[in-house]
């Protein structure tokens, strides 16, 4: 027609060399074997356009006189039999899929790399990830940080890793400090080793909990100046030991024994199955009776006492006694004298007889004591001292 050559059918170009030359006002560009566009050898693009359902001519391919070669929006350039790998963009991200068994990138360049980077945060590229072809490692990135490398016998890791959980099955190699910020979870016969030589052991063997040292030295719990406790839940003692202060033990959360400066103190009875070796400068405190109508010593406080009678009184039996306890009664009269002391019935004075007392102001007697049994105690008055 006017405008051109129009073929309705199939057209078919026979020459050894085909060739279709498009032009524009001039010479023909003129290669032998090729579809060309040209503008007296420049300029010019390739367009491909099919009709939509609609009849609409629509571009599918432009190839620019650039090189470049263009598909629009949605697209896709479709490879394999199945259309297995697609490539496309659809308008919002560009995208590669692949619906085949495997999907290979592949560098066959002795040494090179295969490399993935995208902005930097500030316009620029950057790396993210890098497949080192000279090293065998695979490298991640943070704005072109390196963080993450794979190595012949594991990973390198540059900073901190954080995980909401962590799995490993083999053993763990950890050079510097470690932090934890929560709970360290041990299983039933897992042990927790100190010590080149493990040394010091902590574990739970699934009925008990032990702290074990098996080598050669002391295990030494040191302290500036907190105060050591052992306690049974969160309230009753055990024990305490204060720092330049005392040591204390407890029998049911009650104190019984307590360190001082000149020795211990010891709350109640003290039992030995063997001997009790006094040294010089043992002293037993004297205990100091209450006056009173009825006097009654507590053998489980003190072994000696001493009482001012202000009247005719009574010695009651005592409480908490004890076979084997012993000690001695100071009794003074007070200014008026002529005080007597009447005796329980526990209380065996030689001859079945009590003792009658100095009567004399301010007088004082002593009642030495053995207790034989619990409704016993043999005891001796040794009368006028000064």
């Amino acid at each position: 027609d006017s405008d051109g050559i129009k073929v309705v059918g199939a057209a078919q170009l026979t020459a050894t060399q085909p060739q279709i030359n498009f032009t524009a006002g001039g010479s023909a560009v003129a290669q032998a074997g090729q579809i060309l566009v040209g503008e007296n050898g420049g300029g010019g693009d390739l367009l491909l356009k099919t009709k939509t359902t609609g009849g609409t001519l629509t571009t599918r391919l432009t190839v620019g006189n650039d090189g470049t070669v263009n598909l629009p929006d949605n697209g896709k350039l479709t490879l394999g039999a199945g259309d297995d790998l697609e490539i496309y963009h659809d308008g919002n991200n560009s995208l590669i899929e692949d619906s085949s068994a495997g999907f290979f990138i592949d560098q066959t360049t002795n040494d090179a790399d295969i490399s993935l980077r995208t902005d930097d945060g500030s316009g620029g590229l950057a790396f993210y990830v890098a497949c080192d072809g000279s090293t065998g490692e695979v490298k991640l990135y943070h704005y072109g940080s390196k963080k993450f490398a794979t190595k012949s016998d594991g990973i390198d890791v540059t900073g901190e890793v954080q995980c909401d959980s962590l799995d490993v099955d083999g053993g763990v190699d950890i050079t510097g400090t470690v932090n934890f910020h929560n709970n360290v979870s041990l299983q039933d016969s897992d042990i927790l080793n100190f010590g080149g030589g493990n040394d010091l052991q902590i574990f739970h063997d699934g009925s008990n909990s032990y702290i074990k040292e098996s080598g050669t030295g002391n295990v030494i719990h040191e302290v500036t100046d907190a105060t050591i406790e052992f306690k049974k839940g969160g309230s009753e003692h055990l024990a305490k030991f204060i720092p330049d202060g005392a040591v204390e033990l407890y029998h049911d959360n009650s104190k019984k024994i307590e360190t001082t400066s000149g020795g211990a103190a010891v709350t109640g009875t003290l039992n030995a199955s063997g001997i009790i070796t006094a040294e010089a400068g043992a002293v037993a405190e004297i205990g100091a009776l209450s006056d009173g109508a009825t006097i009654t010593p507590d053998f489980a406080t003190h072994c000696n006492f001493s009482v001012t009678l202000g009247g005719n009184r009574t010695l009651a039996n005592p409480s908490n006694i004890v076979a084997g306890q012993s000690g001695s009664i100071f009794v003074s009269q007070d200014g008026t004298g002529s005080r007597t002391l009447a005796y329980g019935s526990n209380w065996d004075f030689a001859g079945g007889t009590a003792p009658t007392l100095t009567t004399t102001a301010s007088a004082v007697d002593r009642i030495d004591y053995v207790v034989r049994t619990s409704t016993s105690i043999h005891a001796v008055a040794t009368l006028a001292y000064s």
